[in-house]
């Protein structure tokens, strides 16, 4: 089984309201934590929602506007960890970045260069 996390580096606690179709454990990541939804299936979207400080932010994102990089395990899949790094504020939007590798205790991340706003909503 493959794993989709987003990982808070903001500082702040922040709350996912949505994450279709994933379901992420815990729903409040506190500063510093992630949270981790488990991805049985070939990745097609994410919406994701999420609150901090009382304002929300969110994208949709499918295979066309999904972050750079290559592979199989670009995307989420059963085979896949990728992280969603919440990194910044600006704004009127949270920036993001992520890393990827195949879905084992041996494999190092690659990382993208890649960004993508949460717009605020």
């Amino acid at each position: 089984m493959g794993t989709l996390s987003i990982v808070n580096t903001l500082g702040i606690d922040v709350e996912i309201v949505e994450a279709s179709p994933y379901n992420f454990s815990p729903s409040i990541i506190k500063s510093g934590q992630s949270a981790t939804a488990p991805v049985v299936n070939d990745f097609n979207r994410l919406i994701l929602k999420v609150s901090i400080l009382g304002n929300q932010y969110a994208y949709d994102l499918n295979k066309g506007h999904w972050y750079g990089g290559d592979g199989e395990n670009h995307y989420p899949n059963a085979n896949s960890k990728v992280n969603i790094i919440l990194t910044g504020d600006r704004g009127s939007y949270i920036e993001t970045n992520y890393n990827y590798a195949p879905a084992s205790e041996t494999a190092i991340c690659k990382y993208s260069s890649d960004t993508k706003a949460l717009d605020k909503i």
